[in-house]
């Protein structure tokens, strides 16, 4: 049974500079034809009624206006029956309090706000188009109309950007009245603004001194280091990200999602003209049971609690003792790996080499 959804909403606003999903400039006519579509594709591909999390991300669900929101909001209504967690990715300039209160009705009980930075100049060379006060602002409205579950994205490693501002905007953040934080760490993709002006991240040793500042300071104020770039206060952590870092199974709805089920993966099209034609599918492979072991040990390691040995042994049959016995020797007496209460986990600093423990595997 799969019990998690996730739906890409591709249109934006603004297009930022580091951006490289699917996504276009927002068309009030476009999005009514692509909601059309959408609701073909849960009909046909969702099989599963009964889910346990869904996730709206995108692009910016919140530049769909009020009515777009709900339309699509009534199309996933039929699935959240026993829905725990129900996600909205927004923007800071976009989610308006009437937005608000519609997603309230509908079950919404999680919004993950697009915030990267609190440095009005980096905001800006970025083409973000909210600044700290609307940050501020939207958090306080969220609890008005009782969404009280928030996560805030933050972006480190930008153009030019130093250990002072990135130091400020995470104490910016960490006391605001939010759950949980999301670290992301700027790769330059390919067709990105970044790209064509040739920027680049920052070395890679400010990078980790950036990535260890952060743990130093949200672990300080409360929030639990849980995963290798999220952190959660208390009972906060993110229910549908650690279904994707268990491997289980999820659907993936509308243009550039991704979907598992079972050991067949696929790659949604990210050409308007093929989705509107219902030509949902670009790609597809079925995973061997190889594969299928390295990424379940991949995902799960980035967790602080581990790989559920007795979960590996449920799924595959197999011990993993017998199947990885030279790579996990040689882990757990380098003690990069630690075996404790039938999780294998990464050691407490483990995480800065969680490539190279993964290589092991691969042997």
């Amino acid at each position: 049974m799969v019990e998690h959804l996730y739906l890409h909403v591709p249109f934006c606003n603004k297009i930022c500079s580091y951006c490289d999903f699917a996504k276009t400039g927002y068309q009030e006519r476009l999005v009514e034809k692509w909601l059309k579509v959408v609701a073909k594709e849960l009909e046909e591909r969702v099989f599963d009624t009964e889910l346990a999390t869904i996730y709206i991300g995108g692009g910016t669900p919140s530049s769909l206006s009020v009515q777009q929101l709900e339309a699509l909001l009534l199309l996933l209504k039929p699935y959240t029956k026993k829905i725990k967690e129900y996600t909205i990715e927004a923007n800071p300039e976009s989610l308006s309090i009437d937005k608000l209160y519609i997603l309230k009705s509908y079950g919404i009980n999680r919004i993950s706000l697009g915030v990267q930075s609190t440095h009005q100049e980096l905001l800006d060379m970025m083409n973000r188009s909210h600044c700290y006060t609307d940050v501020k602002e939207v958090i306080a409205h969220c609890i008005q109309v009782g969404i009280c579950n928030i996560s805030v994205d933050l972006m480190y490693s930008l153009p030019n950007q130093t250990m002072q501002q990135w130091e400020e905007t995470l104490y910016d953040i960490v006391q605001l009245p939010i759950t949980h934080i999301s670290l992301y760490s700027l790769t330059i993709e390919d067709n990105t603004v970044f790209k064509k002006k040739q920027y680049e991240s920052l070395p890679i040793e400010m990078e980790t001194k950036m990535y260890q500042k952060a743990i130093h300071i949200c672990t300080q104020y409360g929030f639990i280091h849980y995963e290798i770039s999220n952190f959660a206060k208390d009972g906060k952590e993110s229910l549908h990200n650690k279904a994707y870092w268990k491997y289980k199974d999820f659907y993936g709805i509308s243009l550039g999602a991704s979907g598992k089920i079972q050991q067949q993966r696929y790659d949604n099209t990210r050409n308007f003209k093929s989705y509107l034609n219902h030509e949902y599918i670009q790609t597809s492979y079925q995973e061997d049971e190889k594969e299928v072991m390295f990424n379940m040990i991949m995902m799960s390691l980035r967790m602080k609690e581990g790989l559920s040995l007795s979960e590996f042994k449920r799924v595959f049959q197999k011990d993993i003792m017998d199947v990885y016995q030279k790579p996990l020797q040689k882990l757990l007496e380098l003690k990069y790996l630690v075996i404790e209460n039938q999780y294998l986990k990464c050691q407490k600093d483990s995480f800065l080499f969680l490539h190279d423990i993964l290589i092991e595997f691969l042997d």
